[in-house]
């Protein structure tokens, strides 16, 4: 079928052609869990650690970091169940205050000591107690409060929508 003015004639396809171009574009959204599971897996060092920190922190459930035999260790977090936004405040400030010690690869023992607080060693070997940026969020703390008495400046935020367990589960296991 053709629309005809006159002596011209185009083809009826015209105004779906231009429907599809005012139509808005197809954005590809990432899910918050794997957001954040890209954005943290080089710092905590492992996919199984990663997504167990994650979901521990979503789901206030037991957090397992490391490897068997080899540095493991657990917590609970101290803190209620937290949201996307929250994870990512958490996991940006424990960054943060382990890069200002040196640390770019935390061991197990390191991410849970600034995380749930206790001793560690910074890169240059000095023993430094660690107050728990959970313990502190967990006493009604802040995120700049945490981060100003850390001495590091507010980390940002940047997951948003809802996830599921099944979307936690369904991150890599390697």
């Amino acid at each position: 079928m053709a629309v005809c003015a006159g002596m011209l004639c185009l083809p009826a396809v015209l105004p779906v052609v231009a429907a599809a171009e005012r139509s808005p574009a197809i954005t590809h959204k990432v899910k918050p869990a794997q957001a954040l599971y890209t954005r943290y897996r080089g710092f905590i060092g492992s996919d199984t650690a990663t997504r167990s920190l994650i979901q521990g922190l979503r789901y206030g459930e037991l957090v397992k970091l490391g490897v068997e035999n080899r540095g493991n260790t657990t917590f609970i977090p101290p803190t209620e169940p937290m949201g996307w936004v929250n994870i990512d405040h958490a996991l940006a400030i424990s960054r943060g205050e382990l890069r200002s010690l040196g640390i770019v690869h935390p061991s197990p023992l390191q991410l849970r000591a600034v995380l749930v607080g206790g001793e560690l060693r910074d890169a240059t070997g000095r023993q430094v107690d660690m107050p728990g940026i959970l313990n502190l969020r967990s006493q009604g703390m802040e995120w700049p409060a945490i981060s100003a008495q850390l001495g590091l400046a507010q980390a940002q935020g940047k997951a948003g929508a809802e996830d599921t367990p099944a979307d936690l589960a369904a991150l890599p296991d390697q």
